[in-house]
């Protein structure tokens, strides 16, 4: 007899049997397997030029994977649950090429964070390279950070696999200036006061910092104050 469980399959043949299935025959979830072979391995290895995140800035997620094993591996997914790491997948950012190969756009899966139906036959030896673009919702006072990977797999082959997990510092200085003037009372002739306000909005402080300040024509400094103090 043949049993199903949910999420695994299991197959209890009696000794003296004429029954005989061949994997494609069974379906498999991505948490699942369905005989798998181990001819069909996949490697996928998740990076990023970006080291940094700041809320509301887009990071790039690339993801190498790699057919190591003997057979051909078609259907296969990318999935990123990015709403579990704070981000949201940035529309039209998706691209994925073969070696060799013009890139081609993609988009996820209608209602999905970022599942991703590849549509190429993965030879063996040879290597799909996908990218898209991430944007952080919000960030973990607390941590700091932000976390992200993704699972691969083949529900036709039951071959599923997991990126490594990167990581994106959220630990930035954020500078805003704001100038303000005030005139004298005798008009043109007289005084005019300047303030440059400075904030740092981010989260670490912000150090060696120049600000250049372009006098109108026929205005020269007097006095210069950095905190009520003046300045020599």
């Amino acid at each position: 007899k043949i049993s199903i469980k949910e999420n695994d399959i299991m197959a209890e043949i009696p000794a003296k049997s004429d029954i005989s299935y061949y994997k494609k025959n069974f379906k498999a979830s991505k948490n699942s397997y369905a005989d798998p072979s181990e001819n069909s391995i996949l490697s996928a290895v998740m990076s990023s030029p970006n080291t940094e995140i700041t809320p509301d800035s887009n990071v790039m997620i690339i993801i190498n994977i790699e057919n190591l094993g003997e057979e051909i591996i078609d259907g296969l997914v990318v999935s990123d649950l990015l709403s579990t790491s704070n981000l949201t997948y940035v529309k039209n950012s998706a691209l994925f090429y073969i070696e060799g190969q013009p890139p081609k756009a993609i988009e996820p899966k209608q209602g999905s964070d970022a599942d991703f139906s590849i549509p190429v036959a993965l030879e063996t030896g040879s290597a799909l390279y996908f990218s898209f673009l991430a944007k952080a919702k919000e960030i973990n006072p607390q941590t700091q950070s932000i976390f992200n990977y993704a699972s691969v797999y083949s529900a036709d082959y039951g071959i599923s696999t997991e990126t490594n997990s990167i990581r994106f510092s959220s630990e930035y200085a954020q500078i805003s200036a704001e100038k303000t003037a005030v005139m004298s009372e005798s008009g043109c002739s007289g005084d005019t006061i300047y303030t440059i306000t400075l904030s740092n909005n981010g989260n670490i402080p912000a150090c060696n910092i120049t600000v250049t300040d372009v006098l109108a024509e026929n205005f020269k400094v007097t006095k210069i104050f950095y905190n009520g103090e003046e300045l020599n």
